[in-house]
């Protein structure tokens, strides 16, 4: 990635945090006094990132899975998702995370997704916390709800009617973030990465639980898993 290129990407940011800084008492000296090591580690952890970016691209370039820097750069929406990663990347002190954004950005290219989709998925990385990534991926292998007959358990000699409780599953691979699945869960049900495919039934009711709550994971999420993969 060339200095210009990195340039024109940490502009952005540099003059909002100095407009913000002008806004606090004292702005000047404040801007004077801090900004400039705030620019520098900044810079520091872009160049990383943007490094280490450019290390994998090189080997997907010679293993011809991706077209050349010249032609990267010269595409609008490539410069346009790089553009969203490294705002995503700044907000964010997490490895796997940024790791995650990578992956969103190379797979982009990679895929033959629509740019519409691939927008819409960099958009989710850059929201998604790491754990929503890991309870998707938790979710994706299992079993779809197929029909009441071969997805509900048996108890007593009799079919139960009692839909898989996703939620949890998911609050037991979890517990250290127990207080955070429930909004999480949530919210990648609210995304359309997560449906309701068992039917209502009176055992459901009976047990407090929620008939529409999501039972598994949808082509939408299955797509956005493996649209954040190692494309190595």
């Amino acid at each position: 990635m060339d200095e210009s290129t990195k340039d024109a990407i940490e502009f952005g940011s540099a003059q909002l945090a100095a407009g913000l800084l002008e806004l606090l008492p004292g702005g000047s000296l404040l801007s004077r006094g801090l900004l400039l090591p705030v620019e520098i580690a900044e810079r520091r952890r872009t160049e990383r990132f943007l490094s280490d970016l450019a290390t994998q691209i090189r080997e997907l370039q010679e293993a011809e899975r991706l077209p050349s820097i010249e032609d990267l750069v010269a595409s609008d929406e490539f410069m346009a998702n790089l553009t969203e990663v490294v705002r995503s990347m700044k907000a964010t002190s997490d490895d796997e995370k940024r790791r995650l954004l990578a992956n969103a950005l190379i797979n982009a290219q990679i895929d033959a997704n629509p740019p519409e989709l691939n927008e819409f998925f960099i958009r989710l990385a850059g929201r998604y916390s790491v754990l929503h990534v890991r309870m998707l991926r938790l979710i994706e292998p299992l079993p779809p709800f197929v029909s009441a007959e071969e997805s509900f358990p048996v108890i007593d000699g009799k079919r139960s009617g009692v839909m898989r409780d996703l939620r949890a599953i998911v609050e037991a691979a979890f517990p250290e973030s127990s207080l955070l699945v429930t909004p999480v869960f949530q919210e990648l049900s609210n995304d359309g990465l997560l449906i309701t495919t068992q039917p209502n039934t009176r055992a459901i009711a009976d047990l407090g639980r929620d008939a529409d709550r999501a039972d598994t994971i949808s082509d939408l999420g299955r797509a956005f898993v493996a649209f954040l993969r190692d494309p190595m």
